[in-house]
């Protein structure tokens, strides 16, 4: 689990010079099981299992997820 922080990718690379997951996790083999935006900030469970990761964040599977938001 990570807290990721605001203005962060939900990734491990970037093109452009963002900050990614990859400035907060030394950890090869990695995959953020679900996304949130550049700019939100908040939990995102990190896996090293592809399938488990897919089983998560592809909308095939259904997981129920739930969101606070604070405006």
């Amino acid at each position: 689990m990570l807290n990721k922080p605001f203005q962060v990718l939900t990734q491990f690379t970037s093109t452009d010079g963002k900050a990614t997951l990859r400035d907060y996790v030394s950890a090869p083999g990695m995959y953020p099981a679900g996304r949130l935006d550049y700019d939100s900030e908040g939990l995102v469970a990190l896996t090293d299992s592809p399938a488990l990761q897919t089983r998560l964040s592809n909308p095939r599977w259904k997981a129920l997820k739930t969101y606070f938001v604070q405006i």
